[in-house]
């Protein structure tokens, strides 16, 4: 009978040490997205400079790179499920917003040169639904 009971204990006690360590993995990997996540979310709805717009394009490609984001035949990123990032930068004289990959071809120096003056704000921010990771954000120039 107390082999029993201690094979039941002993069982009792993996189970239990399994689901802490599970636990335990996902709120590392949570604070992991919430840290990457408040590198763009801090920029939600605030004035900021086409200097800092460069420093956030920059940041995203090395982010999909390192997250092995497939790109087209244009060499921009496609969305996928789970961990690719896509900006759009819309500018006050056109109507439509500009993929930052269009703006990556020009160069980011170029775009520093240009608009590295120029005030935007972040006014979307979108997130993937599976990770809870940033999807999406539009830059618009103010």
């Amino acid at each position: 009978m107390k082999k029993v009971m201690l094979i039941i204990a002993a069982i009792l006690i993996a189970v239990i040490a399994v689901l802490c360590y599970k636990v335990h993995l996902n709120n590392i990997q949570m604070s992991k997205i919430n840290l990457e996540n408040a590198n763009f979310t801090d920029l939600y709805n605030k004035e900021i400079l086409g200097t800092d717009v460069a420093t956030v394009l920059n940041k995203v490609d090395d982010l999909n790179n390192k997250n092995k984001v497939k790109k087209d035949n244009n060499e921009s990123f496609v969305e996928n499920d789970t961990d690719s990032i896509k900006i759009d930068i819309k500018f006050k004289e056109l109507e439509d917003a500009i993929p930052f990959e269009k703006i990556e071809k020009q160069g980011i120096n170029q775009f520093i040169i240009n608009f590295g003056s120029f005030s935007f704000k972040c006014t979307n921010i979108e997130f993937h639904q599976k990770t809870n990771k940033i999807k999406y954000m539009l830059f618009e120039e103010i």
